[in-house]
């Protein structure tokens, strides 16, 4: 992994890097990262231990008239046999977004040329949103540009990041050169970075929803184009909401023909199935962190007390040690914050003080709580 620069960090100051990394597989993983060496060395060196599932659900509800758009990015994030991504796409219809207490399980959600939705599916997206979620919006002949504009942009406060005006074909300027599609350096097209940007070339683009002309790019810097195509019109812009952001594909996702034609070869691009995980990383991002904790912090448990023995065994997974550490739960320590349970948590609450808290790095582990028996 490449070295991350810090120009300058002024004496008092945070100064923020991110960076992403990429595990060759699920379950614990430990990062560790280290500053050059100065006059104080404690400092230097942070750690970062986390435990990864064998995939994360993606919610896909496709409105397009043959449901044809589904298929293209379902088998883009999950192509089946021995090709295992990390995303389990699951499709749904748009009644599903009915369902709040569903809707915060999924790492990313994806609306495909879905025509419109009810006032209840549009709260529902937008507290999933505002909550941490990405959404992806990729349009098509079935979009209502009425509905979209009144209901899902309202003016820029809505999900929709752009004013919507008509379909509109992309005619061609003469020029062989000119690609129809135009990246930025934006993370999410790498995949089109240096020599493999001949891919790029390979893209065409017939149909798109274009822009209502009186639109006009933010200045609040939480909205941006990361795409546009060869005659300057937008084609992919992001937007942040909240705590979580909205992206707008401008184009219908399939292949197949439509009342007005092939809107584009975008998914039967070799690069596109790089570009779909690409993507459900981008808008996941904020919502698969997980809960954070300090080393040495104290570990609270839900459980039901009469259930188990008041041990709990401590098995390093990183060890060839069965059993690296036996403690004691504490049943009396005082709940500091009720929100570290779900709400319909039931028993005693039990603390666990772990014997190497004094640890300076963090560890991955398997708690095993024995029952009387």
């Amino acid at each position: 992994m490449p070295a991350i620069p810090f120009n300058e960090i002024p004496a008092g100051t945070e100064v923020t890097r991110q960076f992403r990394v990429t595990f060759l597989g699920a379950g614990a993983h430990r990062l560790e990262a280290a500053l050059p060496g100065d006059a104080v060395a404690t400092d230097n060196r942070r750690y970062f231990a986390c435990h990864l599932p064998e995939t994360f659900p993606v919610l896909i509800i496709d409105g397009s008239a043959a449901g044809d758009d589904g298929y293209y990015l379902q088998t883009a994030l999950n192509p089946g046999g021995m090709q295992a991504g990390g995303w389990s796409p699951e499709m749904h219809p748009p009644s599903f977004l009915r369902r709040h207490e569903e809707l915060a399980r999924f790492a990313a959600i994806c609306l495909l040329d879905v025509p419109r939705l009810d006032e209840e599916e549009i709260a529902a997206l937008e507290k999933y949103v505002r909550q941490g979620g990405g959404v992806a919006l990729m349009l098509g002949p079935q979009v209502n540009k009425r509905f979209y504009n009144e209901h899902l942009y309202r003016d820029g406060m809505g999900l929709l990041p752009v004013a919507l005006d008509v379909p509109t074909q992309l005619l061609s300027d003469g020029d062989d050169a000119t690609a129809d599609i135009r990246v930025t350096g934006h993370p999410l097209f790498r995949m089109f970075a240096g020599r493999r940007n001949s891919f790029l070339a390979l893209a065409t683009v017939d149909y798109y929803y274009a822009v209502d002309p009186q639109w006009q790019l933010p200045a609040d810097g939480e909205t941006q184009i990361l795409a546009q195509l060869g005659n300057g019109e937008p084609w992919v812009v992001d937007r942040r909401l909240g705590a979580g952001r909205v992206l707008v594909h401008l184009s219908k996702l399939s292949p197949k023909s439509s009342p007005q034609g092939i809107w584009s070869n975008w998914s039967l691009n070799p690069v596109f199935p790089v570009y779909a995980n690409e993507l459900m990383g981008y808008l996941s991002a904020a919502r698969r962190h997980g809960t954070v904790r300090t080393v040495g912090e104290g570990l609270g448990l839900a459980i039901p007390a009469a259930d188990y023995q008041s041990e709990i065994r401590l098995r390093h997974l990183n060890s060839r040690a069965s059993l690296a550490a036996t403690d004691r739960l504490n049943s009396e320590a005082p709940a500091r914050s009720r929100e570290d349970f779900p709400e319909d948590s039931e028993g005693t609450v039990l603390y666990l003080s772990p014997a190497q808290r004094d640890r300076e790095e963090p560890f991955s582990s398997e708690e095993k709580l024995p029952t009387p028996n």
